[in-house]
């Protein structure tokens, strides 16, 4: 069985998180890879990120709970970090002082970053970075991060940008 498991007697008995109700997907859903991270500064908030990449062909589903997991609501605006590498590389992690603050990281996607520079011309929904503050799901970072609990992402993986919002060195994260 595939899934989230919680104890609340030292692990004598164990609950799949992962059930209709819950939110979060069903164990045949058929993913591959689960990150887990809890918030330090308050424990029933928690986040978790699935990989679906070799049964369903979708990339990342990530997910909430602030009531220590009886339920998830799931974050759809989180951009795929992982351009089809969540098998391998899917980190995810709550600032130690802010359980709204969370990170995922990834994989670049190249097409992306190089949009970026302008080559090749731009698709009409990855023209610029300057308006990163909400990715488009195919547009994804190497490293992104949220202050909302997972409403709205930004790209932080560029590294120091300039006011028009491009990067002050020709460098990006992989």
């Amino acid at each position: 069985i595939e899934g989230i498991f919680k104890s609340t007697d030292a692990g004598h008995t164990w609950t799949n998180l992962n059930t209709a109700s819950s939110g979060m997907p069903a164990p045949e859903s058929g993913f591959d890879r689960i990150q887990l991270a809890i918030a330090k500064s308050n424990p029933n908030v928690l986040y978790s990120v699935y990989s679906n990449v070799i049964f369903l062909g979708t990339h990342m589903q990530a997910f909430r709970t602030s009531n220590a997991g009886a339920t998830w609501s799931d974050l759809t605006s989180v951009p795929d970090v992982c351009d089809g590498q969540c098998w391998y590389d899917m980190p995810i992690a709550v600032s130690p002082t802010d359980p709204n603050s969370v990170f995922i990281g990834g994989n670049a996607n190249y097409s992306y970053i190089f949009t970026l520079f302008g080559e090749p011309p731009d698709p009409a929904d990855c023209a610029t970075i300057a308006a990163l503050s909400n990715l488009p799901a195919d547009c994804n970072a190497t490293i992104a991060k949220s202050t909302n609990g997972g409403t709205t992402w930004q790209d932080i993986s560029l590294g120091d940008v300039q006011s028009n919002g491009f990067p002050k060195g020709q460098y990006t994260l992989h």
